[in-house]
């Protein structure tokens, strides 16, 4: 039974952890330090590069989908959004 729960855990969390990132790099208070700071604690050195990165390039495509909206919801023309990760 321990073992369904860690393969339910490690599939959730691979899911998740994404967006937890995401909320911690909007806060103001942390941005991306927070992030490498714990990845590199809970996946090690090597590995948590590659998760900092997958969390950078979730921001980007969110990014890019809020623009592709705004551009074609109607609004002003005028408002751009800029990418300044």
């Amino acid at each position: 039974m321990a073992t369904q729960m860690i393969e339910k855990y490690e599939k959730y969390w691979t899911i998740i952890h994404s967006s937890v990132g995401v909320a911690a790099v909007l806060d103001p208070r942390f941005k991306m330090k927070l992030v490498e700071y714990y990845f590199n604690r809970i996946y090690g050195e090597e590995d948590a590069i590659f998760e900092i990165e997958r969390v950078h390039n979730y921001c980007k495509e969110l990014l890019k989908e809020y623009e592709v909206k705004l551009n074609n919801g109607g609004i002003a023309s005028s408002c751009q959004v800029e990418s300044t990760m």
